[in-house]
């Protein structure tokens, strides 16, 4: 029997892409975003292929973490 659930690397997109349209008039900090379906075909032997062709993926991923040497008071507070 053939298993449901396959080893997937990433595919460069999700199945879903959200996109900054604009900046919201109403306020300084916000952007508004759209949400559609990818224009490309997923990549082969990537999980959005694998789900499209009705397998199950499996992904090992690394952990996000904080990284201390980026400069990010610089970044809100450029001189």
């Amino acid at each position: 029997m053939r298993s449901k659930c396959r080893h997937a690397t990433l595919d460069e997109f999700g199945v879903v892409q959200t996109t900054a349209t604009e900046a919201d008039e109403d306020s300084d900090d916000s952007v508004r975003l759209a949400v559609s379906d990818p224009t490309d075909p997923p990549a082969p032997g990537s999980d959005a292929a694998l789900l499209a062709e009705g397998y199950a993926t499996l992904t090992a991923l690394r952990s996000i973490a904080e990284d201390p040497s980026a400069p990010v008071e610089d970044m809100l507070h450029p001189e």
